[in-house]
């Protein structure tokens, strides 16, 4: 869960700068607790752009669990 945690805070220092698309092998968990911690930080307050951006990433993380989850 370690590499998990690390690539789902790579992914929020690079987010605005370009596009990130959650693989298929993530921890989409461990992703969705990194990433909306990261967009409940104070810098977020007023850059709804961004609060955009992340949210719609969150969501397609729980879309990966939810399809996982269909599948069994």
């Amino acid at each position: 869960s370690e590499l998990h945690v690390k690539k789902a805070l790579r992914e929020n220092r690079a987010f605005g700068e370009k596009q990130i698309t959650p693989d298929a092998s993530d921890d989409h968990e461990i992703h969705i607790e990194e990433h909306t911690k990261f967009l409940l930080s104070p810098e977020f307050d007023e850059n709804f752009e961004m609060k955009s951006v992340i949210t719609a990433h969150i969501n397609k993380h729980r879309e990966f669990i939810e399809s996982a989850n269909i599948s069994l």
